[in-house]
């Protein structure tokens, strides 16, 4: 069980919450590194044509040295596609050059990988064909080619500075083989992501997984939904729909994410008044325990409006629930 939320500790701050953190019910947290680059973290400026501060990073690992994780056995530093300020037949150099030094850092302090979120945040249209910049020149056949090409260069770079990593990524092949999705590539958001994926997928090491965490079970909580997505996952996108179908079924390992705090109203926080399609105590155990019967290995719990590391947002009939639902 793995834990990311708005409000999880920065990597450096870990000191302060180490303790709190040993009493949570997670085998591992997806961090940030504070930058002051940007608020968010410096996982929203790796992807880019911006050169990583690599005295940051030193000083990051030297700042946490003497942690003890203990029960956070499976830690995993998160890289977003953003700011993604590159087109896929501009000079990636920097870009991968980012990737190798970050999965380095990830390597050398212990982590199991790296959570990369494919998701495309506002201002980015990496994926989507129509938005590229010269795709008056340059049809979509030609894009397909440069992205797989570039999936196998960024799985390479992150391989360099991290032989046998596990990398998650939060949208895969999945977005593209379920039955409602656009055949039409060219017209499909997230299409440039599917060559993207395979090219990470043909160039992983042999020691390498990669895990598609399935953002889409964000709200899951029927059996019925786990076994389909475990199924599309390991089975249908394998056989129907990756290009190679061997080396897919090799690397490729199914998971999910779940979003604890989520509603369909303008209110953070664990189910509030007047929001009930929102997670309850009991309908968020029967997720957690579908969840980690289908999974592969990993789930990830997300969260905006809570904070696990101060009790902040957690109101007082969740405590004994959340404290109980992931123990194994």
């Amino acid at each position: 069980m793995l834990e990311l939320g708005w409000k999880t500790p920065f990597l450096q701050e870990m000191p302060q919450y180490i303790e709190v953190a040993q009493t949570l019910p997670f085998d591992g947290v997806i961090f940030e590194v504070a930058t002051p680059e940007d608020s968010r973290g410096l996982g929203w400026t790796l992807f880019g044509s911006t050169s990583v501060d690599k005295t940051l990073l030193k000083n990051a690992a030297d700042q946490i040295a003497q942690i003890q994780w203990g029960r956070l056995t499976d830690n995993f530093l998160r890289i977003n596609i953003y700011p993604a300020d590159v087109d896929w037949f501009d000079d990636f150099d920097t870009l991968l050059d980012n990737l190798e030094t970050a999965a380095r850092f990830a390597h050398d302090i212990g982590f199991m990988g790296i959570m990369l979120d494919t998701e495309q945040y506002p201002g980015v249209n990496l994926f989507n064909y129509q938005q590229q910049k010269y795709r008056n020149k340059y049809r979509l056949k030609a894009y397909d080619a440069q992205a797989y090409l570039h999936g196998q260069q960024v799985m390479q770079a992150i391989n360099r500075g991290f032989p046998g990593v596990t990398v998650l990524y939060t949208f895969g092949l999945t977005i593209g083989s379920q039955p409602q999705a656009p055949r039409d590539l060219a017209a499909h958001p997230y299409g440039l992501l599917m060559p993207f994926i395979e090219g990470m997928i043909s160039a992983a090491d042999d020691q390498t997984t990669l895990v598609d965490a399935f953002e889409g079970a964000y709200t899951y909580r029927d059996e019925l939904q786990f076994l389909y997505a475990y199924k599309l996952i390991r089975g249908f996108t394998r056989d129907f729909y990756a290009r190679n179908p061997q080396q897919y079924g090799r690397v490729v390992r199914a998971g999910f994410g779940l979003w604890l705090d989520h509603n369909d109203c303008d209110e953070l926080g664990l189910q509030p008044t007047g929001c009930p399609p929102g997670f309850t105590p009991q309908t968020f155990e029967q997720a957690i325990q579908l969840a980690l019967r289908y999974t592969d290995r990993y789930v990830w719990v997300y969260s905006e409006g809570l904070s696990w590391y101060t009790g902040e947002g957690i109101p007082e009939n969740w405590k004994p629930a959340l404290q109980s639902f992931f123990r194994s």
